[in-house]
């Protein structure tokens, strides 16, 4: 960082002039193993015997309740960050606005459950194959949408 400092020092007054400077260091590394999250809903009394209905899946058009908001880039920074176990409180309380969005909207439901996806980056090859990557569901948290009505 010293080396890159000392290059680009030079530069600094075009930075300022054309208001281009960047204080952080964007894409610094590909994330290899990225989370997605799902949000799923049942109208189960017990969370045991629950079927679920898919309701939410990122960047799934089909599976898009609100989309609007879950999708924005800062909320997709936010849920980057909810995968890692020092963000795990965010993520419930995350959950738990999750869980009185769908009591307003899904009268009908009594669980939520929220859960990331994890699975590793697809490569090229598998990209122009159109190979769906596999991985698997971690950070599965399950509300009861009655306690938040």
């Amino acid at each position: 960082m010293k080396k890159r400092t000392a290059l680009l020092k030079p530069l600094h007054p075009y930075y300022k002039h054309f208001g281009t400077k960047q204080s952080w260091r964007m894409f610094i590394a590909p994330h290899r193993f990225p989370s997605r999250l799902t949000i799923d809903v049942s109208t189960s009394a017990d969370r045991r015997t629950a079927e679920w209905e898919p309701l939410y899946r990122a960047r799934d058009p089909d599976l898009n309740w609100h989309a609007h908001q879950l999708d924005h880039d800062r909320m997709r920074a936010a849920v980057f960050r909810y995968g890692w176990k020092h963000y795990r409180g965010s993520y419930k309380e995350f959950a738990t606005w999750i869980a009185r969005q769908v009591a307003v909207d899904r009268p009908e439901a009594n669980w939520v459950r929220v859960r990331l996806y994890r699975y590793e980056t697809p490569s090229p090859q598998q990209v122009r194959e159109e190979r769906q990557p596999t991985g698997e569901y971690h950070s599965t948290l399950h509300l009861d949408l009655r306690e938040h009505r």
